[in-house]
């Protein structure tokens, strides 16, 4: 089972950039195995920006930091970055 929260704004800076944040928190449980075996819990937090480069082509970039805590591995946390080009066909 998943319980899960997320957050998204997002706000148009420009007529080309829009810039936003995200927040995510959430809980998965195995039904089959107990919790104390086959639980985590996770948060993320991050960051994105979309620039509109003329009509069809876009650039979008994001920073994520995610925390986990899992019954069945030690604490974990990390940064990723993501950058992406989009095209917009006929």
């Amino acid at each position: 089972m998943t319980i899960r929260w997320q957050v998204n704004f997002d706000r148009r800076v420009t007529q080309r950039l829009t810039v936003g944040a995200s927040l995510l928190a959430a809980r998965n449980t195995d039904t089959f195995l107990p919790t104390e075996l086959a639980s985590r819990d996770y948060g993320q937090a991050g960051i994105h920006a979309r620039l509109s480069v003329g009509q069809r082509w876009s650039v979008s970039w994001s920073v994520d930091e995610r925390v986990q805590v899992a019954s069945f591995w030690p604490r974990a946390s990390g940064t990723s970055s993501q950058i992406a080009a989009g095209y917009r066909g006929r």
